[in-house]
């Protein structure tokens, strides 16, 4: 008789816990049945996923004050969340990078290959 009065005790901060976790397991899955559909800069994919952690963190600290989770799991998750959401934005940087390099390269292509471009090389030269 006893064990069910704490069995509601031990199943509520479980309960906390699945709606924390709910959107990441949501993002990963998602994250894995599109990687084969992603195209070179799938910003709105890494936005969205950064977005939800950023929300996930919220969430744990709404589960902390309210005394669903305790600090150490708090800090624990906090930490890996805020992890995650940092390689995101750093994949998002070097992405915009990438994109940055590649309209450099299509900008240099296009005035090598224009008429005008191969002129104006053409008169630099003959300047120096």
């Amino acid at each position: 008789m006893d064990a069910l009065i704490f069995l509601p005790l031990l199943l509520l901060p479980l309960g906390g816990l699945l709606l924390v976790l709910a959107p990441l397991v949501r993002g990963l899955r998602e994250r894995k049945k599109g990687e084969a559909e992603d195209t070179v800069f799938p910003w709105e994919k890494l936005a969205e996923q950064r977005e939800a952690l950023l929300q996930a963190v919220q969430d744990l600290d709404m589960e902390r004050s309210l005394g669903n989770l305790t600090e150490p799991d708090h800090q624990r998750l906090r930490d890996r969340y805020l992890r995650r959401a940092d390689l995101l934005l750093t994949e998002i940087q070097r992405r915009h990078q990438l994109l940055d390099e590649e309209i450099d390269r299509a900008v240099r292509n296009a005035r090598e290959t224009s008429p005008d471009g191969a002129e104006g090389a053409q008169r630099e030269e003959t300047r120096d």
